[in-house]
């Protein structure tokens, strides 16, 4: 006898109604307070239970009323039970999935600053679902479905948010190789490139491109006056025209050099002391916005047109020669840092507060210290408490934990927070801070700047060089220039590259992804009585120029 298939349809909406109500049972079980307490504790007088499990407990069955199993508990007490198992388990699966990322970006983070992990141990991941993704392609039958790479790659960086809507605390990019995420981070700004049209030309549909003049001597005024407003606009290309210091237009072509041009011009003159926007970490000589921009005149509005610029250049794939404090870079991120990080910016202090954590607590107080921090803020001494009244409250052997992490939360959050988020805001015009949560602080300095070591590959930089007016790569001046570049030292070759592209680091992922490309350009002049051996050129010196 067959049933109606009415009938099988009111059966399994019936059977998935009863698993939504199973589901919603144990999340009121799991999460509502009070109630797995609540249950443990009827459990503990009903079946004889202790209120708290003994220390040398390992497992349940060690446990004298439970030893038996479920068949030595009455039946109403094993349902209790089973319920009160099921509801703890729905908790932990919770807890694990809300907070395991968090500690493993964690653990990557510190990693990060100073290394304690193999490399391979991050990206373990990865390899054991490419290795699975293999094996699945090798028995795939006919008409199946296959997972791709990016699907790979998109689970493994689930809770990233790579949609600029999405705004996660955390992620496992870190499971994920570094040129893994970096070609991903390329499709995902080529696929903005393509949904705001901002590549084409106005002709096919495209936005008209943004006209900016500046004078060489007022470059960040004026690069400020022109672009600042753009907003989101300032992906469109820009057109640039400079004018030297005797007022003259320059003249030029261009191709892409110029906005490469303008925007290591325009930050380089953002990090000089006289406008006061950024400071330098002792030693390492990173980047960081000056707690004392704030009180500058425009100064947090130039910090935002600053990460503006820093946002545009990571858009184009332009490397800028600069390079930022960590702690500042994962505060872009929307982390939060801590003590750790404080050695980035000044590490004497960092080393002063570790001693203070490792002091004898009797010894403390000698010290001297107070829940207060003094600071020089053009000329003159600002004291500031880190809790009400801190003036006065003594650091003593049973505070000084509280008064090392709020000293270090103040110095790197407080102090550097509303200048920090003036830069941010000017970054996430361009890039969702999602973007940037896939990599590393040491990562996302390599994205502005471009790869640490490694040379310069001779090789790779021929394979993709570009010839134009009259050169080829047959040209007998061609020749010789790749024949003295292959005879010179990698410090030769950093410096030649500094010339040509104003940074000695090579781009990440090979010359293929330079911007503007590496062009050898044949400039027409007379003849010589030498240009039989060379051509007209023979007597002129390479010349690096924007195009």
């Amino acid at each position: 006898m067959h049933k109606p298939a009415g009938a099988a349809s009111d059966t399994s909406q019936a059977a998935a109604g009863s698993g939504q109500l199973s589901t919603a049972v144990l999340n009121v079980v799991a999460f509502a307070p009070g109630i797995l307490p609540g249950v443990w504790r009827w459990l503990a007088l009903a079946a004889g239970l202790p209120l708290e499990a003994p220390l040398q407990a390992s497992r349940g069955l060690d446990i004298a009323a439970v030893a038996g199993g479920p068949d030595g508990l009455a039946q109403p007490v094993a349902l209790v039970m089973g319920l009160f198992c099921r509801g703890l388990a729905q908790l932990l699966q919770g807890l694990l999935t809300q907070y395991a990322p968090v500690v493993l970006r964690g653990y990557y983070e510190r990693d990060a600053r100073q290394q304690f992990c193999q490399p391979n141990l991050w990206t373990e991941p990865y390899s054991n679902m490419m290795a699975g993704l293999e094996a699945a392609q090798q028995q795939q039958q006919a008409g199946g479905v296959l997972a791709t790479t990016a699907a790979v790659v998109q689970a493994l960086l689930a809770g990233v948010g790579l949609a600029a809507e999405e705004d996660e605390e955390s992620g496992n990019g870190s499971c994920v190789p570094f040129a893994v995420r970096l070609e991903l981070f390329r499709q995902m700004l080529e696929q903005d490139k393509v949904r705001g049209r901002w590549q084409l030309s106005p002709a096919e549909g495209g936005p008209r491109p943004l006209k900016v003049t500046v004078r060489r001597d007022a470059l960040l005024e004026d690069a400020y006056r022109g672009l600042a407003a753009a907003g989101a606009n300032i992906k469109a290309r820009l057109q640039v025209h400079f004018i030297n210091a005797q007022g003259v237009a320059e003249a030029g072509i261009d191709h892409g050099g110029l906005m490469k041009e303008l925007l290591e011009a325009t930050l380089a003159a953002g990090c000089q002391p006289e406008y006061g926007l950024f400071a330098a970490s002792e030693g390492s000589n990173l980047m960081y916005p000056n707690p004392a921009a704030e009180a500058i005149p425009q100064g947090l509005a130039l910090l935002e047109f600053l990460g503006l610029m820093v946002g545009k250049a990571l858009y184009e794939g332009i490397l800028v020669n600069m390079s930022f404090a960590p702690c500042f870079l994962l505060s872009l991120q929307g982390g939060r840092p801590g003590l750790d990080d404080l050695a980035a910016l000044d590490r004497q202090l960092h080393s002063n507060l570790l001693a203070v954590k490792a002091c004898p607590p009797e010894d403390v107080e000698s010290l001297g210290l107070t829940f207060s921090v003094e600071q020089q803020l053009f000329g003159r001494t600002v004291q500031t408490d880190l809790l009400p009244g801190g003036d006065c409250l003594a650091v003593t052997g049973d505070n000084r934990l509280l008064y090392v992490h709020l000293l270090a939360d103040h110095l790197l959050n407080t102090r550097l927070g509303r200048a920090t988020a003036a830069f941010a805001g000017g970054l996430s015009v361009v890039l969702a801070p999602s973007w940037l949560r896939m990599f590393s602080p040491s990562e996302i300095n390599q994205l502005i700047s471009g790869g640490q070591g490694g040379g310069v590959d001779v090789e790779d930089m021929a394979r993709y060089v570009k010839y134009s007016n009259g050169y080829s790569e047959s040209s007998a001046t061609v020749k010789m220039f790749w024949r003295v570049v292959a005879e010179m030292s990698p410090e030769q070759r950093s410096a030649l590259l500094r010339f040509i592209t104003s940074t000695s680091r090579a781009p990440l992922g090979g010359f293929k992804h330079l911007q503007p490309p590496l062009t050898i350009h044949k400039v027409d002049c007379a003849a010589s009585p030498l240009a039989f051996l060379g051509g007209k050129d023979v007597e002129r010196l390479p010349s690096a120029s924007t195009w």
